[in-house]
């Protein structure tokens, strides 16, 4: 499978507006701060990576509480999803390569 580009950024917060409006959210997401974020090719799902080495994953359609995972023993530096969206490439700065399903 091919996996899908992602940007990486270095913020404390992300602001994510879906569907495009004036209105924005603010998640503090991570302890040491936001360090990627990417969208499932659905755009059913957003995932960040931080400095605390978390991945942490919000489901698009619900207002809750995200899923998260331990994804690395260094920040999580880099996150990829697959083209069918199943699986989640997560780098972290220690060069490990977790793949999430």
């Amino acid at each position: 499978d091919l996996f899908m580009p992602a940007m990486s950024m270095s913020y404390s917060h992300l602001a994510v507006c879906y569907p495009p409006s004036d209105a924005s959210t603010k998640v503090a997401a991570h302890e040491n701060g936001g360090q990627c974020v990417a969208f499932s090719p659905q755009a059913t799902v957003v995932v960040t990576g931080g400095g605390d080495g978390y991945v942490k994953m919000w489901d698009t359609s619900l207002h809750g509480d995200p899923r998260q995972f331990k994804a690395g023993s260094g920040f999580i530096s880099c996150l990829a999803f697959n083209m069918p969206g199943s699986t989640l490439a997560a780098a972290d700065s220690n060069n490990q390569i977790n793949l999430l399903a």
